[in-house]
């Protein structure tokens, strides 16, 4: 008779731990993480940039972060997804360093797979254009969906605007 209760239980629960959407995630470019050419070191503007990062997740303890680097279409593909791995490894390197758990960060890198604009493989673009491909986006999860909870993330756009 337990194994009954227990199992009807568990049929009134699972429909609404289904039901509940996870708020989406927030998606901000940080845009004053550039990368000198072939480069993947930080500069100053990219530290003071990410340690404004690292204070916000040390402020959101459940808050989640995938860092993700992206190039232009200069170059192999091959090489510019190593490249934009090498990168997004550094960040999130760097903020490890800054007192953010392993386990909250995930560095990946897109190379040129996810252009913002026209200027994929092939095509002729400026290097206004290019460089506007060539940045690193932060993407976070397990942030509320209420406006007062993404309100100190967007309140920062001078340090970064919203992403794609």
């Amino acid at each position: 008779m337990k194994n009954t209760r227990s199992y009807w239980l568990w049929l009134l629960v699972l429909p609404a731990t289904l039901t509940q959407a996870q708020p989406a995630p927030l998606n901000l470019v940080l845009t004053q993480i550039q990368f000198s050419a072939e480069k993947t070191s930080l500069n100053a503007a990219a530290r003071q940039q990410s340690d404004a990062l690292a204070t916000l997740l040390k402020s959101y303890p459940k808050v989640n972060a995938e860092i993700g680097a992206h190039t232009d279409a200069s170059g192999s593909a091959s090489y510019n997804l190593r490249l934009s791995q090498k990168r997004a490894t550094a960040v999130h390197a760097y903020l490890i360093k800054q007192g953010i758990s392993a386990k909250r960060l995930k560095a990946k890198g897109y190379g040129e797979t996810r252009p913002l604009n026209r200027c994929g493989r092939g095509a002729r673009c400026s290097d206004a254009e290019k460089q506007k491909n060539r940045r690193v986006e932060i993407t976070l999860t397990g942030l509320a969906a209420d406006s007062a909870a993404r309100a100190p993330w967007r309140l920062r756009r001078g340090l970064w605007g919203r992403g794609a």
